[in-house]
């Protein structure tokens, strides 16, 4: 408790001593920066935004979930739960930059039975290479997929997640075995 006090009172001259300076100090834009201390708030001017701001798509199945601080997985959208064998169905994924990203990761897609068994895969790199991918952008992709024909009837987990091909290493959510299951399809006659 005593060690948190301190900390506190350490930021709170750090930033008194910031806001000093600040104020006397113009902004490269010819606008000089105002900072107010409040109990709950620092308001900085020119505003940043903030990549992990989750923005709620509308009529999406939506996630806010964070790969190893370089991706967050915002949601998918799915045209048809309910598939006959060779039908065809589209999946977009919703994917936003959280940090420049220096590698180029692959997304991994498996069908799954109730045990976790992969029944089949969709395994791919984005069209544009996450080394490409912009702080703080939203991009999204849409997979046309065929569901096999040796596929017996049941329910499917979209389970899914992203790793480095190179190395076969996942990035780090907080989920088991860093898959995240995503929503279902259903698979008759």
């Amino acid at each position: 408790m005593k060690r948190r006090i301190r900390i506190v009172r350490v930021i709170i001259v750090v930033l008194l001593l910031l806001s000093i300076i600040c104020i006397a100090t113009p902004h490269p834009t010819g606008n000089v920066v105002q900072i107010s201390i409040n109990e709950t708030e620092i308001d900085t001017e020119p505003e940043v935004s903030d990549p992990y701001e989750n923005i709620t798509l509308p009529g999406h199945h939506n996630f806010s979930v964070i790969f190893d601080y370089k991706i967050m997985f915002m949601g998918y959208d799915i045209n048809e739960t309910r598939l006959r064998p060779n039908d065809t169905f589209e999946i977009t994924y919703y994917w936003k930059a959280l940090d420049k990203i220096d590698k180029d990761y692959a997304v991994f897609v498996h069908f799954t039975d109730h045990d976790g068994k992969i029944l089949f895969q969709d395994d791919h790199y984005p069209v544009l290479r996450t080394t490409f991918w912009e702080m703080a952008t939203i991009y999204n992709e849409t997979r046309i997929i065929t569901l096999p024909q040796s596929i017996k009837p049941q329910i499917l987990n979209i389970n899914m997640g992203w790793w480095n091909h190179q190395t076969d290493q996942r990035l780090i959510i907080q989920e088991k075995n860093n898959i995240l299951t995503i929503g279902k399809i259903k698979k008759i006659a």
